[in-house]
Order: structure tokens, then C-alpha cells, then sequence
């Protein structure tokens, strides 16, 4: 609680770079200036009136595809690269992400606020989510196109989803 946090790592892959954790963890009133990977299986992170700033073209925000549940209250997402992924890449066995987001602004220069790649799917709810700083100002949330097969097992509520490549308008950056 009430903290700055970072790590000295100047570059290199999200389980490099990021300040990881892969262990329950519950942040509040935290300033978090590099990118952060929740990397636990089965793990629960609750992530309140946080902002996460990315100075790098990386994902702000990566979550293991591994069958996490991660809330996040009054969130702000800054970064040059992108906002949040959940991605299989790493993750022996992926399992189901549940995302429970209520109160954030994205602010991304990639993609959508959003990126699912995983076999196993996610679970995601939005409420009083802010994407019109993002890339996608019209979807939250986009299926990575390696992963178009798995759509049906994303779903979306309180925001639009789409596959990348597929309906989208490029207007929309």
C-alpha cells in the first residue's frame, strides 16, 4: 500500500522485464512505473486505485493464461506499447482467466485496451471502463488473430469485443 514500484531491468521479455508476481497479491494506492506480470496459477490479484506506467512497446499489464482472477478498481493504464494481454505464452497447461475491471482509462498506443490469447479463454467484465484514450477506441477487447479458433471462449461483458484483423475500423486510432 501507498508505494512506488519498480525494478531495475531495463529491457527484455515480460518475465524479464516486468515486476513479476507469481503469488496472491492485493495492491492499493500503488504507483506501479514498469510494466507488471501476474505469473501464478490458480492465484487471485486485486489491484486498487493503481497506476501502471510503461515507458516501453510492451503489454502494461500481462496476465498468465493460467487460471487467475484478477480485479481491478479505479485502474489507470498508461504506456507506449500496449495495455493489458492474457496470454498462454509460458503457461504449461492454460486455464481460464477471470478479469473483473470496474473504473479504468486506458491509455495505449497499440491494439486494443485488451488482448486475449489463450485456448482456454477468459471471463472478462467491464464496468465504467474508459478505452478512448486506447488505440481501439471502439472495442475493449480484442482476440489475438493466432487465437481466432478460441473467440467463442472469450466473452465480454459491459464492452465490445472483436478478433484482430476482423472488424476493425482502423478510423478508430
Amino acid at each position: 500500500r501507498n508505494l512506488n514500484l519498480t525494478s531495475s531491468q531495463p529491457t527484455g521479455t515480460w518475465n524479464s522485464y516486468d515486476v513479476t508476481f507469481k503469488c496472491n497479491v492485493e495492491m492499493e494506492n500503488v504507483n506501479l512505473l514498469k510494466a507488471v506480470a501476474l505469473d501464478g496459477v490458480d492465484k487471485t490479484a486485486v489491484l486498487k486505485n493503481v497506476t501502471i506506467s510503461e515507458s516501453h512497446d510492451y503489454y502494461a499489464l500481462w496476465i498468465a493464461a493460467a487460471g487467475q482472477t484478477v480485479t481491478l478498481e479505479d485502474v489507470t493504464i498508461n504506456s507506449l506499447g500496449r495495455g493489458i494481454k492474457i496470454d498462454e505464452q509460458y503457461v504449461g497447461a492454460p486455464a481460464k482467466v477471470t478479469l473483473n475491471i470496474n473504473a479504468a482509462d486506458f491509455n495505449t498506443k497499440k491494439k486494443a485496451a485488451i488482448m486475449v490469447k489463450s485456448t482456454a479463454g477468459a471471463d472478462i467484465t467491464l464496468s465504467n471502463v474508459d478505452i478512448t484514450g486506447a488505440y481501439d477506441k471502439a472495442n475493449a477487447v480484442w482476440v489475438d488473430e493466432d487465437a481466432n479458433a478460441h473467440a467463442d471462449k472469450v466473452t465480454v461483458t459491459g464492452g465490445s469485443m472483436a478478433v484482430e484483423g476482423q472488424n476493425i475500423v482502423e478510423a478508430n486510432a
